[in-house]
């Protein structure tokens, strides 16, 4: 397997929600990049090291394959993902302090001959009260964030 392969795009994933769950008391990070999509976190309190016992894992939820990272806005963790047999792309929101999923959205999406097939690589955009989402085969959908109903 390469590194570009699927176990990568997990690790990749994986190493987004950690980052998330660090920050869960942070500011929103509303989109790619963050509040002004320049990837600089402007939060107080940043840890120049990370403790030899490691990060206290708050909660877990199992996603699938994707290369988009997640968006955090008003309490609250926006995830894409790939599901296959049958091919399927999903929108994921989960409660940021206790990881349960408050909604999902999940629509048929072809990956037949595509290069990269391991799923979505547009981190879904938060902006006054909607969320959204652009999917690998051109799927743009606007949500209610907090409900999940397509707009």
């Amino acid at each position: 397997m390469t590194a570009s392969g699927p176990r990568s795009a997990q690790i990749v994933r994986s190493l987004h929600f950690l980052l998330v769950c660090i920050s869960l008391s942070a500011d929103d990070w509303p989109q790619w990049g963050g509040l002004q999509r320049d990837g600089i976190w402007r939060e107080n309190g940043v840890v120049d090291r990370l403790p030899e016992s490691g990060l206290e894992i708050r909660w877990r939820a199992r996603v699938s394959n994707g290369y988009s990272g997640p968006a955090v806005a008003n309490g609250r963790i926006l995830l894409t993902d790939r599901l296959s047999n049958p091919d399927r792309e999903r929108v994921l929101c989960f409660d940021a302090s206790e990881g349960s999923k408050i909604w999902e959205h999940t629509y048929p999406c072809e990956y037949a001959d595509m290069e990269y097939d391991n799923g979505r690589r547009a981190t879904p955009k938060v902006h006054d009260g909607l969320v959204y989402t652009f999917g690998t085969q051109g799927h743009l959908v606007c949500f209610a964030a907090a409900t999940g109903r397509v707009i």
